[in-house]
């Protein structure tokens, strides 16, 4: 999902966003770039599995850039935030980008870090999910296995067993199939591809 500049007061609700090259989320510069114009984008409810390079990426230092809410980060590749990238809090983190009520699972069972970084970019300050809430992110949020039901080709099945913890941060399940266009009569006619189609590797992600 790519925010690019300007955009604001977006809702991303109910996406499953799985084995992406780049960041699974990408909110970019606001309108102006003062520090303080708001966003207020609003992610909430969303799966994001296995980014390649990373899960969160942020472009600007404005306020209220985005609140990241329910949703279920699983990786095995990368950081959960870019770096470099724009992490400064000025002391007020909660109030720059707003996480919480999220369920955090690496793979491999690494234990999940995160950044905050200087105006300049050049340094991070690295917190483990306790220093992290004592910033004010992620404060009711969960490190622990969703227990998705096969989330691995050829299956791709990221329907959440039942007993899952994901209830315990109030992720609502929903089903990713009825995505897209649902109406027969809007369906573009077929055509044939403009280049050569190649079909990726799934170990590649």
């Amino acid at each position: 999902m790519y925010f690019d500049q300007g955009a604001s007061n977006i809702v991303a609700k109910n996406n499953l966003v799985y084995r992406v090259s780049q960041a699974g989320l990408f909110v970019n510069l606001a309108e102006r770039f003062d520090g303080e114009t708001p966003q207020n984008n609003l992610v909430t409810n969303n799966i994001f599995a296995y980014s390649r390079r990373w899960v969160l990426q942020r472009g600007g230092e404005n306020q209220s850039t985005f609140t990241f809410t329910h949703n279920i980060v699983l990786y095995d590749k990368g950081p959960i935030q870019a770096f470099p990238g724009k992490w400064s809090c000025f002391g007020d983190c909660p109030r720059r980008f707003l996480m919480d009520y999220n369920l955090y699972w690496h793979a491999k069972g690494d234990k999940p870090e995160f950044i905050t970084t200087d105006p300049d970019r050049h340094q991070a300050e690295h917190y483990d999910l306790g220093g992290w809430k004592k910033l004010g992110e992620d404060v009711h949020s969960i490190v622990a296995d969703p227990q998705f039901v096969a989330p691995h080709p050829p299956q791709d099945d990221f329907t959440l067993k039942p007993g899952s913890p994901a209830k315990d941060i109030g992720f609502v399940p929903f089903n990713p199939k009825e995505a897209g266009c649902t109406h027969p009569l809007m369906r573009p006619p077929p055509l044939p591809p403009a280049f050569p189609r190649q079909v990726p590797d799934p170990n590649d992600f």
